[in-house]
């Protein structure tokens, strides 16, 4: 699997940190808000080649996954297409 660097977000102002609350789990989840598409954090990769294994292994089993770009990083986010709250 290739990664072009126009698959991450790396700037804190394209996207906004937030909790939401879905249909299927009575907890929280941390979030992002995209555009206004909302994608739940799934696991911080340290390198571009950790981050190229890992989605080699769960890409197929996800809609939609954003990735954006941290001090530490590499944060893979899944899309969740129903969203009852968000805070």
């Amino acid at each position: 699997m290739e990664l072009s660097s126009s698959h991450i977000i790396k700037s804190r102002q394209d996207y906004q940190i937030c909790w939401i609350n879905v249909p299927h789990l009575s907890r929280r989840l941390l979030a992002i808000n995209v555009d206004g598409q909302y994608y739940s954090f799934l696991r911080l990769e340290k390198t571009q080649e950790q981050l190229i294994s890992i989605l080699s292994k769960v890409a197929d089993h996800m809609d939609k996954i954003v990735i954006t770009h941290i001090d530490k990083g590499y944060v893979i986010w899944n899309w969740e297409p129903e969203v009852l709250s968000n805070n």
